[in-house]
């Protein structure tokens, strides 16, 4: 017996808007365990990555063609973070003596937005994988066209939450110093946190979040600018990392460090180099018929 996917477009728009909204609090679920245990490092990222792979295997497995429900929900969980965001910190504010005289809050750490974006980014693994072993048959047409528009939609709120992340970490979280720091000696702060007696913790955020805060951008940059120029990206990584440093020191919010911008820049190459072996895999496996599952 052959299977055979069938896309949800006869689904009613209600059903498929109900669908979206449970499978997007079920994402936010899957980050609650994480959020609770703040400090243990491989418990919060391995509890939402097996919760959103759980959450998303079901819902491939109940609701046949189910990818744009999926999608959707997904897109839906990220804004739903986003407006918690925002409202705690709101909250925090009001709670204060004088509310917004003293910028924004230090109101989530780094760990949480990491996990927001394993709990994504395990939902989209999941899908890339399934599109890259399919067989190329016409069994399987509708969910290749399908997975463009998941990867269409999907990609746009992760990109918006990216962004928001960015702007959060970087520039809104951060107070002001007296004077920032500059390291412009390779590997020096590298080497000092892998020798420092600073909590194991704080050294795994510092090499992940470092490596992570560009990877899905070498990603994303490779599945949507077609026509590259080697030159140009192989230096972009380098000059906007660049640019987030100067701005820390200028702004007095954080300090230049040359090994930032050396592991944000590994993250977007790998990111990039990860999206060409996905491909060539796909080639491999149809036997050149089709070139790329990103079209």
């Amino acid at each position: 017996m052959r299977i055979v996917y069938k896309s949800s477009e006869d689904a009613s728009p209600i059903l498929k808007f109900i669908l979206s909204a449970v499978f997007a609090l079920l994402l936010c679920g899957c980050c609650l365990p994480s959020f609770g245990s703040i400090g243990h490092f491989a418990f919060q990222i391995s509890t939402a990555a097996v919760l959103s792979l759980i959450c998303t295997a079901v819902f491939f497995i109940l609701f046949k063609g189910s990818l744009k429900i999926i999608a959707d929900g997904s897109t839906v969980f990220l804004l739903v973070m986003l407006l918690i965001a925002i409202y705690e910190q709101i909250k925090a504010q009001m709670a204060m003596e004088k509310p917004f005289s003293e910028g924004w809050l230090y109101t989530f750490y780094y760990d949480k937005p990491l996990t927001v974006a394993v709990v994504w980014g395990t939902v989209f693994l999941i899908v890339l994988v399934l599109r890259l072993f399919l067989p190329y048959t016409d069994n399987y047409s509708e969910f290749r066209s399908d997975f463009t528009l998941f990867l269409r939609r999907a990609s746009k709120g992760f990109i918006i939450f990216y962004a928001f992340v960015l702007l959060y970490c970087f520039v809104l979280q951060r107070s002001p110093q007296t004077q920032s720091g500059v390291n412009l000696i390779p590997f020096n702060m590298i080497m000092t946190y892998i020798s420092s007696s600073t909590s194991l913790y704080e050294r795994l955020f510092y090499f992940t979040g470092n490596f992570l805060c560009f990877f899905p951008f070498g990603f994303l940059f490779k599945v949507f600018k077609k026509d590259r120029d080697i030159l140009k990206t192989v230096l972009l990584p380098i000059v906007l990392s660049l640019l987030i440093e100067v701005s820390q020191f200028l702004l007095k919010n954080g300090n230049l460090d040359v090994d930032d911008v050396l592991l944000n820049s590994l993250g977007f190459y790998v990111g990039y180099f990860i999206c060409i072996a996905f491909d060539k895999i796909r080639q491999l496996i149809t036997k050149s018929e089709e070139k790329s599952i990103f079209n």
